[in-house]
């Protein structure tokens, strides 16, 4: 069950990791807003969804792991029963919230995919003024519906890969017409609906976490700055458009899982105006004020995070080792039956004499590790059934390091033999199950393990 440690060590990680890109993102943006970079802050918001939903952090570890050895000293994912009990109940607890979070997604999505079903196509009027805003924003027409329904109180966009525009059936002004096709046509050009989908499905992963929460709503504020700063330097209108969103401002709050209407509340439509009306206020600075900016938060940000994961990853380590539970089945060196190596390939395999040649049904492994002083590695995972012998044998240079040499039980517990230079031993399987062959350096120095096990 040591895949429950890594999904567990997963999330965690992953969550870590997009919680601090949002923290220093708020940060440092409050900076670029200031200086009148509204459209870049957003972008630069809109790519942290990438960490929040792909283990970026943790693959990244598992690549440094492999690559030296010397990451989490290669023992962050060795299980314990602690470990894995522990890691049982978080996988279980986090399956289930994130069926109901994901029930609760698919149901609004079904409601507005009913919604866009049961609506009327609009008039000729309607459609004349939003082929007129399609136009003037080069956008093709084509790439989105345009509805009417009863159950819209706003225009809104609704959908993610069929995107439709849904009218209030109501009089509008052709002023108020213009206005909200061309807020919506923006959202639609930004990808804003694809980022509220994609923001969604990183609260489902991460609904314990507070900070997803704080991130999809300051997407859903940010989104909304963004468009009504490209449709206030579009129309040089400011006033005018305000006054449109105003009017069709709804008197309740509409659900915003997988739409994005033209406006909210008012209470929302007048923090729009501040935001906006600042950064149209502002003289930009230098592009290379900009990209120095960008630089500083992909620096601060890396730096973050790289610090925040090692951290999390040592903190692993040490709950690992202080819920291990190991039997040692041998200790004394010179109880340990002397080995001969037979091969000298990559690898090698050394083979007991007294160990007769396994069948054709056995099954045999090398391995070939540099371990430092107090690293551990283990191979991949093999099952095998009660009573099953597992013979394991290896070598480590110099002969004077002391190591453990054994076998991950399917609960967690270590079963090894210590020794140096040439250590066997014929482990006997407790329990039908998945096991692991590990070894583990606890001399002073480096040593370098070739071995074999056979099954």
């Amino acid at each position: 069950m040591i895949w429950t440690i890594k999904l567990t060590f997963l999330i965690l990680l992953t969550s870590l990791t997009g919680s601090v890109l949002t923290v220093v993102w708020f940060g440092v943006g409050r900076v670029l807003e200031h200086a009148g970079y509204l459209d870049i802050l957003y972008r630069l918001f809109r790519v942290i969804q990438i960490f929040w939903l792909t283990p970026v952090s943790y693959l990244a570890l598992i690549v440094m792991d492999r690559r030296d050895g010397k990451t989490w000293h290669g023992m962050m994912l060795f299980p314990s029963p602690g470990m894995l009990g522990f890691c049982k109940i978080v996988c279980l607890v986090w399956s289930g919230g994130a069926v109901i979070c994901m029930v609760s997604v698919v149901r609004v999505s079904l409601y507005y995919r009913r919604v866009v079903r049961e609506a009327c196509p609009c008039d000729r009027e309607t459609t004349e003024v939003f082929l007129a805003v399609c136009e003037e924003l080069h956008f093709s027409p084509k790439r989105i519906a345009l509805r009417q329904t009863y159950k819209a109180e706003v225009p809104q966009v609704a959908g993610c890969y069929h995107l439709t525009i849904l009218l209030p059936v109501k009089h509008y002004t052709k002023n108020e017409l213009y206005f909200a096709f061309l807020h919506e046509v923006t959202h639609v050009r930004h990808g804003d609906l694809l980022a509220k989908n994609l923001a969604c499905m990183a609260e489902v992963f991460h609904f314990f976490n507070p900070v997803v929460w704080w991130y999809r709503k300051l997407l859903d504020c940010w989104s909304e700055y963004a468009c009504d700063y490209d449709v206030c330097t579009h129309s040089g209108n400011v006033r005018a458009y305000y006054e449109a969103v105003i009017s069709m401002t709804p008197r309740e709050k509409p659900d915003r899982t997988v739409i994005m209407p033209i406006a909210r509340r008012a209470g929302e439509v007048k923090q729009r105006i501040i935001h906006v009306k600042g950064c149209l206020q502002v003289k930009k600075k230098s592009v290379t004020g900009a990209a120095l900016a960008i630089s500083f938060t992909l620096a601060l940000s890396s730096s973050t995070v790289y610090a925040a994961t090692k951290a999390t990853a040592e903190a692993m380590c040490q709950i690992q080792e202080a819920t291990a539970v190991e039997i040692a089945e041998m200790t004394a060196g010179d109880e340990l039956t002397e080995y001969t190596e037979t091969e000298s390939v990559d690898g090698g395999c050394f083979v007991e004499d007294e160990v007769e040649i396994p069948d054709e049904g056995s099954s045999v492994k090398n391995f070939s590790w540099t371990l430092d002083a107090d690293y551990g590695k283990y191979g991949r995972r093999f099952r095998v059934t009660k009573g099953t012998s597992v013979v394991v044998a290896a070598k480590a240079a110099p002969s004077s390091g002391i190591y453990r040499l054994g076998i991950i039980n399917p609960d967690g517990s270590r079963t090894y033999v210590q020794g140096s230079g040439a250590v066997s031993h014929t482990f006997t399987a407790g329990t039908t199950g998945y096991y692991y062959v590990y070894a583990q350096n606890i001399s002073d120095s480096a040593l370098a393990i070739d071995g074999s096990y056979i099954y």
